[in-house]
């Protein structure tokens, strides 16, 4: 589960744009981001596969 703390403001600003699943996966991933640049790489790759699965 995300700390949202931790979150820049451009991070947060960036999270709350994403679509519902996307929010929901990166909210409930283990993973720590340390900029925005990690966080959207994996948001990318998230939407990729709700994409796919389509």
């Amino acid at each position: 589960m995300q700390n949202f703390e931790d979150f820049t403001p451009e991070m947060l600003v960036f999270y709350q744009n994403l679509p519902q699943p996307v929010q929901n996966a990166v909210r409930h991933s283990d993973l720590v981001f340390d900029d925005l640049d990690g966080l959207a790489t994996f948001a990318q790759n998230l939407a990729k596969n709700f994409d796919s699965g389509r």
